[in-house]
C-alpha cells in the first residue's frame, strides 16, 4: 500500500485554512462604519456568491467596479482551489496519515504566518501594496482617499482583518500541531511490540 505525499495533503489543508480564515474573517471580522454597513453586505455578496454579478455596486465608480471584479476573480480562484483541495484530501483518506499531514500543515503555516505578520507588523502600507501589487499588476487597485471604495475600507479595515486571519490561523495551526504530536504518539505507541491489542 503506498502513502500518499505529506506534502500534498499538508498542501491542500493549508488551502482550506487559509482560504476558511479568510472567509471567516470577511464574515465575522473587522466591523466597517455603521453608515456604510448595507455596501459592505453588498460587495461582500458580490465577492462571495456566485455568479457575483456587480449590478447592486452601483455606488461604486466603474474603476472601483473593476477592481472589485478582479478581486472576485481571485475568490472565484480560491473556491476552485478550496474545492480540489478536499477532493486531494478525499482520494488520500483511506492512506492519509493525519498526525504528519497535521504536523507538516501547523509547522508550513507558521513559517508563512511569522513572515508574513512579520513584514506586515514592521510596516502595513508597504506590505499592502506590495501585495496589491503582485495581485493587480495593472495598479488599479490605487484610490484616492475621498473616494468610496476607501471611505468604506480604510487602512485601518484591512490592517484588522490581516491581523484576525493571522490570528486565527496562529492558533490552528498550533493546535494542529499538538494533535498531529498526539496522533503521532499514539500512532507510535500502538505500533510498538507490547502494546495493548
Amino acid at each position: 500500500m503506498t502513502k500518499p505525499p505529506t506534502l500534498r495533503c499538508s498542501l491542500a489543508l493549508g488551502t482550506l485554512l487559509v482560504g476558511g480564515a479568510i472567509l471567516a474573517v470577511l464574515f465575522f471580522g473587522p466591523e466597517v462604519a455603521p453608515r456604510r454597513q448595507a455596501e459592505h453586505a453588498a460587495i461582500r455578496s458580490y465577492l462571495v456568491w456566485p455568479p457575483g454579478a456587480d449590478g447592486a455596486l452601483t455606488f461604486l465608480s466603474r474603476r472601483e467596479r473593476s477592481h472589485l471584479h478582479d478581486v472576485k476573480v481571485l475568490f472565484d480562484a480560491a473556491w476552485i482551489l478550496m474545492a480540489g483541495s478536499l477532493a486531494v484530501l478525499a482520494a488520500s483518506s483511506r492512506r492519509l496519515r493525519a498526525g504528519p499531514v497535521a504536523q507538516a500543515t501547523g509547522v508550513g503555516l507558521l513559517v508563512f504566518l511569522v513572515a508574513v505578520g512579520l513584514i506586515a507588523a514592521l510596516d502595513f502600507g508597504r506590505f499592502w501594496a506590495w501585495f496589491h501589487d503582485v495581485l493587480f499588476p495593472e495598479g488599479n487597485w490605487r484610490f484616492p482617499a475621498d473616494s468610496t471604495i476607501i471611505r468604506i475600507y480604510p487602512q485601518d479595515y484591512f490592517e484588522r482583518f490581516v491581523r484576525d486571519v493571522v490570528v486565527g490561523l496562529v492558533a490552528a495551526a498550533v493546535a494542529l500541531i499538538a494533535v498531529g504530536r498526539r496522533v503521532v504518539g499514539r500512532t507510535t505507541l500502538l505500533a510498538s511490540p507490547g502494546a495493548p491489542e
